[in-house]
């Protein structure tokens, strides 16, 4: 009984938690809502001119606008526009770092830098404001490439290479606690199985 409880806490132990991290993606979206979702606060109607970059913060911003009830014309739609207060953000910074954090965890930065201004539908420039959005978290190492995009490079950071600790310490100590528990397995359980009086 007590070789079965330690293979349990073994096997509890060696197993790490699920954990669902946001992609790079979802981050650099939350980032962009936060920075731009009230700019065009009092308009109902408004166009929006972006840089075509990271066109997936396009997408999540006319999304939000348009469950708010706004109406949002593309700057290169094919029509002519009528006059309409006009956005426009530019991308100065869009980046993901990786640094060793503890046991084969990364820690996750990834920062989007914006630049916006709100023009009246005369031309006249209202506003101009820099944005600037950073958010820090702990992920598994063998997670990263689930949470990067490829297409898109700024969703894609330099992965530092594991410890030596991690790569050579870690599996030799796994090793050596398996077989330490098999031992102590078969050792119990033929203790167990002997006649008392032997």
């Amino acid at each position: 009984m007590t070789a079965r409880a330690l293979l349990m806490l073994l096997f509890l132990g060696c197993r790490p938690a699920a954990a669902q991290a946001p992609t790079n993606v979802e981050i650099y979206k939350d980032h962009a809502v936060a920075c731009l979702l009230a700019v065009p606060d009092t308009a109902r109607t408004f166009a929006l001119q972006s840089p075509g970059a990271m066109a997936f913060l396009e997408a999540a911003l006319v999304a939000r606008w348009v469950d708010e009830g706004k109406v949002v014309y593309r700057t290169d739609s094919t029509f002519a526009l009528p006059p309409l207060p006009r956005l426009t953000y530019h991308i100065e910074a869009a980046t993901v770092t990786y640094a060793a954090a503890r046991r084969k965890r990364l820690a996750r930065t990834v920062s989007l830098a914006l630049q916006q201004s709100w023009t009246a539908s005369t031309g006249q420039i209202l506003r101009t404001a820099r944005c600037a959005k950073s958010s820090d978290d702990v992920i598994f190492r063998r997670d990263v490439e689930a949470l990067e995009t490829p297409a898109y490079p700024a969703t894609v950071g330099v992965v530092p290479p594991a410890r030596w600790t991690q790569r050579y310490l870690e599996p030799l100590a796994l090793g050596a606690a398996t077989v330490l528990t098999v031992f102590l397995f078969f050792n119990l359980r033929s203790k167990g199985a002997s006649p008392s009086g032997q």
